[in-house]
C-alpha cells in the first residue's frame, strides 16, 4: 500500500487550522494528524464533521473537548484529557510541600481548561491559588504580566515561605519569552516553577540561554502524557540522535494506527475506519505505549513523563526527571527500562501485521 503524507503548517492558529483542513479536504485527504492545539481542534471539529475527515491529535488535551457529541465520532485524541493533567501537577506541587501558587497561561481552551483543574484540585488538597496573569495567546510583550506575578510572588512569599511558594505557568514556545522576563525578579528565581505539557521538551525554553537558566534554577517541572518507556522510543530517538519532543512519538504512533486501519479495511472510507481504529490501536504497541481510549475517543494514561531542563557542557537540554502514576499518586525519579511489545500485538512496520490484523473483528 502507498502512502503519501502531505504537511501543513498550522502554527496553532485555529483561523488558519480551519483554512489548512480545508486546503486538504479539496486535495482530497480524508485522514489527519492533528491539530496540535486544543483551540485549533474546536475551530475545526464542526467542519471536519459535516464534511467526512477524521480528525486524530496527538496533543490536543482540554477537557472542554470531551463532550458527549463526540461518542462514536470521527474525531479522536492520542493523549488523555487534562482532566488527569491538571490532578497530576496539583497533587505533585502539594506533595512537595508547594502550599501557595501564582498562576500565569494563556487565555484559551487549552489554557483555561487545565487552569481550572488544577485550581480545583490544589484547592481542595488546601492550597491556595491566585489566578494571576490570564493573556491573549497573541500577545508578544509579557512584561506587565510578568511584574505582575513578580508582586504576586512576593506577597506570597512574605505569607507562606519561599519553600512552600510556586509558579504555575501554563504556555506554549512563549514560555521561553516569559521566563526569560522572570530573570529581572529575583523573588521569581527563587520559587519552584511548574509547567505543563505545552512546555514539556519545547525548543525555544533550551535555545534561549536566560530562560533556558531560570528553567534550571526554578527546577521548571513539566508533566506530559507517556504511557510507557518503549524500545520504538529508543529507536526513534537514536535516528534523530536526540530526545524529541514527546508529542512526536505520539504522532509517529498516530500514523501507523491510521495505516493499519486503512490496511484492515482495505480503504480509506472514515465511516469505516472510524469504528475499526479503536479496536486497531487496542493491538497498537508503539514508541509512546498501549492506545486504550474512552468513549469520547479520548486516550486513557495512567502515567505521566516528568521533565526538566539540565545544563552540559555543550549547553542546555530537555531531561526525564521521574514518571508519576496517576492510579497511586506516586512519583518515581528516574526513567523506567524501554519495554518490548507485548506478544501478539501490533508495533511499527510490523512484518506479521496483516496475520494480526484478522485476528481484529
Amino acid at each position: 500500500m502507498q502512502v503519501q503524507v502531505v504537511i501543513e503548517d498550522t502554527a496553532t492558529n485555529p483561523q488558519t487550522a480551519l483554512s489548512d483542513l480545508q486546503t486538504l479536504y479539496s486535495q482530497g485527504v480524508k485522514l489527519v494528524i492533528g491539530p496540535f492545539s486544543s483551540g485549533e481542534l474546536r475551530q475545526i471539529m464542526s467542519y471536519a464533521e459535516s464534511n467526512g475527515i477524521m480528525l486524530f491529535s496527538p496533543s490536543s488535551t482540554s477537557p472542554a473537548l470531551a463532550t458527549p457529541d463526540r461518542i462514536n465520532g470521527t474525531i479522536f485524541r492520542d493523549v488523555p484529557n487534562d482532566t488527569y493533567q491538571g490532578a497530576v501537577i496539583a497533587n505533585i506541587m502539594y506533595q512537595q510541600g508547594i502550599r501557595a501558587i501564582a498562576v500565569i497561561w494563556r487565555g484559551d481552551t487549552y489554557g483555561d481548561g487545565l487552569v481550572s483543574v488544577v485550581n480545583k484540585t490544589f484547592t481542595a488538597l488546601g492550597g491556595k491559588v491566585m489566578l494571576v496573569a490570564r493573556y491573549d495567546p497573541s500577545t508578544t510583550d509579557f512584561s506587565s504580566y510578568v511584574s505582575t506575578l513578580a508582586n504576586t510572588i512576593s506577597q506570597l512569599i512574605n505569607q507562606y515561605g519561599k519553600d512552600h511558594v510556586a509558579v504555575y505557568d501554563v504556555s506554549f514556545e512563549e514560555g521561553a519569552s516569559i521566563l526569560q522576563l522572570a530573570s529581572q525578579y529575583p523573588q521569581l528565581t527563587e520559587v519552584k516553577w511548574y509547567g505543563s505539557d505545552g512546555t514539556a521538551g519545547v525548543g525555544s525554553i533550551v535555545q534561549n540561554p536566560v530562560a533556558a537558566q531560570v528553567a534550571v534554577e526554578t527546577l521548571f517541572l513539566n508533566p506530559i502524557a507517556a504511557p510507557a518507556h518503549t524500545v520504538f522510543y529508543d529507536q526513534l530517538t537514536q535516528h534523530f540522535n536526540k530526545t524529541l519532543q514527546a508529542y512526536s512519538y505520539i504522532t509517529y504512533d498516530i500514523f501507523w494506527i491510521y495505516f493499519y486501519s486503512v490496511l484492515k479495511v482495505g480503504s480509506d472510507n472514515v465511516t469505516a475506519i472510524k469504528s475499526i481504529l479503536p479496536k486497531v490501536a487496542a493491538k497498537f504497541y508503539g514508541a509512546s505505549g498501549y492506545h486504550l481510549f474512552d468513549k469520547y475517543g479520548d486516550r486513557v494514561s495512567g502515567i505521566y513523563q516528568l521533565q526538566i531542563v539540565n545544563k552540559t557542557a555543550s549547553g542546555y537540554e530537555w531531561t526525564i526527571y521521574g514518571v508519576y502514576d496517576v492510579t497511586t499518586h506516586t512519583l518515581t525519579i528516574g526513567f523506567p527500562p524501554a519495554a518490548q511489545p507485548p506478544q501478539g500485538y501490533l508495533y511499527p512496520d510490523d512484518p506479521q501485521a496483516m496475520s494480526k490484523l484478522s485476528s481484529i473483528s
